[in-house]
């Protein structure tokens, strides 16, 4: 019986794995999302029910609290239906979550059979579908285009211009570029944590996070290159940036004394603003007027140092904006 259930674990386990490791990719995916949830639910329900039972509906139409599933009594039956019951409790296919189902406009197949871009928003409506009828009236993209990654087949499209050199499709560009952005797991996340991971060696423990920061900007600018740092171009504005950079560092650490300084500033008049409010308290119980003016003292300390962090940050903003 260990056996059998162990077996029924690790086949259980391909399933999922073959879904998770679709959405490994560094590509957009919202577009499939919803097709790949969908197909999912309808390979785990096809181990527990008869094919013609099974629609293309029949996912979304589960109850979560069917009497039959009093009847289901084997362990494999009840993982897969406790399995469709959390896809569909969290993955956002009903109600007010099911926009990724209208995010399968972006494919390529898809661009004659959808009539129009359902979504509410700020935009005008009228001039959206516009842009899609006469989209979808444009010649139909070679197969070297539909083999293409989504968001490189899209820049393709919202690019273009026309004859008076304005963008083609100007509202389509932003509904694509903000279905593009939305992310469709942690892949990205997890990626970026195990990049960081492998620049932060023992012999790097000590590096800074704006170094970290720059090395994986370079990184991923590098790709757009396939990895190959010689087919970057060398542009004029990339040698000014180059010549420019020591003495942009020679600003950043003037900045960064700067910045130390203020805050020892900051922290002496902190000390001597509770140390003048206690003599100046003391005093007046007492009546002490030596105590009274020695607070008076230190307060106009206190301003004079406030006045001279308020120059010091004019200063410093008037070398960032130059």
């Amino acid at each position: 019986m260990l056996k059998a259930e162990i077996k029924f674990v690790l086949m259980s386990s391909k399933i999922f794995t073959r879904f998770t490791g679709n959405f490994q990719k560094t590509e957009p995916l919202i577009h499939i999302i919803y097709n790949e949830i969908k197909t999912l639910l309808l390979t785990l329900l096809s181990r527990i029910c008869k094919p013609l039972s099974l629609t293309s509906q029949t996912p979304f139409k589960i109850d979560c609290f069917q009497n039959n599933l009093l009847s289901l009594i084997k362990h494999c039956q009840s993982h897969i239906i406790a399995s469709c019951k959390y896809i569909i409790e969290k993955a956002p296919l009903n109600g007010n979550r099911s926009i990724i189902k209208n995010f399968r406009f972006l494919k390529p197949s898809e661009k004659l059979s959808t009539r129009n871009l359902p979504f509410q928003n700020d935009l005008d409506l009228d001039r959206l579908i516009d842009e899609w009828i006469l989209f979808q009236l444009q010649c139909e993209p070679n197969s070297d285009q539909n083999s293409l990654r989504i968001d490189v087949y899209w820049n393709l499209i919202i690019t273009q211009k026309s004859e008076n050199s304005n963008l083609k499709y100007p509202l389509l560009n932003k509904v694509v570029r903000a279905a593009l952005s939305i992310f469709h797991g942690n892949a990205d996340v997890d990626r970026g944590f195990s990049c960081s991971a492998n620049y932060l060696t023992d012999d790097r423990a000590s590096m800074s996070e704006k170094t970290l920061n720059a090395a994986l900007v370079v990184k991923d600018a590098i790709k757009m290159y396939d990895n190959r740092a010689a087919l970057v171009p060398i542009t004029p504005k990339l040698i000014s940036l180059a010549h420019n950079q020591e003495s942009i560092l020679s600003i950043e650490k003037d900045l960064s004394k700067k910045r130390k300084l203020e805050n020892s500033k900051s922290n002496l008049a902190k000390k001597l603003l509770l140390e003048a409010n206690q003599r100046l308290k003391k005093g007046v119980e007492a009546k002490k007027f030596s105590e009274i003016e020695l607070g008076h003292a230190m307060l106009a300390g206190v301003s004079k140092i406030e006045n001279e962090r308020d120059q010091e940050r004019k200063e410093e903003k008037n070398c960032i904006k130059s």
